[in-house]
């Protein structure tokens, strides 16, 4: 479950990677797929997720490797 700020809701907003937000966050079927070629590419999924725009200090840091496994 998202415990977000205004600012750190509006800035996911903000990321055209990002689908919407409820309790998750859903990403775009373009993003998901994006995502899995680069690190596929050999990105680490950190680096997936911040050359995309997201801010580790919004998402945390587990996030990541988490969505990239699913």
């Amino acid at each position: 479950m998202l415990n977000l700020t205004k600012n750190e809701r509006i800035s996911l907003n903000n990321n055209k990677n990002v689908l919407r937000l409820n309790k998750t966050i859903t990403y775009t079927s373009e993003y998901k797929e994006k995502a899995i070629k680069e690190y596929l590419a050999g990105k680490t999924p950190i680096e997936v997720f911040i050359s995309n725009g997201f801010k580790l200090s919004i998402i945390g840091k587990k996030k990541p490797r988490a969505c990239i496994s699913r």
